[in-house]
């Protein structure tokens, strides 16, 4: 997700049609504009939307960031704490003939108590966490990543 849209972005209008609706429609579209460009402007008077690297430590009321190299992370202004909206999602890589891969979370969480969800792009014969912590886990596999190396899909959810 990108920053929000400083200026509404709407198609031009089309041109007047002929007939009995013509000038409803006209009516309807130059309202629906108006409406547009209000709401644009009020949310962003009411969020400021900013990336992980300006985010401040402490946030205040209606902050809201998202990271750079993935907008569907995106986290907000909770009585004076980060809080995720929706599931938050990586991926990591084990090294070829490895069967562990530390995972970092940054931001960390609040705490240890999330949920894990892992998937890998191969027959790992068995896939588990350990080392969870509010600054990351480790992902384990029973088979050892094939020679290129393999990749671990994660998502982490709250209740």
């Amino acid at each position: 997700m990108p920053g929000l849209p400083q200026q509404p972005f709407l198609p031009p209008l089309p041109p007047s049609a002929e007939g009995p609706f013509g000038a409803w429609t006209e009516s309807f579209v130059r309202a629906f504009t108006r409406l547009w460009t209000t709401l644009t402007y009020t949310v962003n008077a009411l969020c400021r939307v900013d990336t992980l690297a300006n985010r401040p430590t402490t946030p205040t009321l209606d902050e809201i960031f998202y990271y750079a190299d993935n907008a569907k992370e995106l986290f907000v202004a909770d009585s004076g704490a980060w809080q995720m909206v929706g599931p938050r999602r990586g991926s990591a890589t084990i090294a070829a003939a490895g069967t562990s891969v530390a995972v970092t979370l940054s931001p960390a969480e609040a705490d240890a108590n999330y949920r894990l969800g892992l998937t890998t792009n191969y027959d790992n014969g068995g896939i588990w966490y350990t080392s969870k912590a509010a600054s990351g886990f480790t992902v384990n596999v029973k088979t050892a990543a094939p020679g290129g190396g393999a990749t671990v899909d994660w998502t982490l959810t709250r209740d």
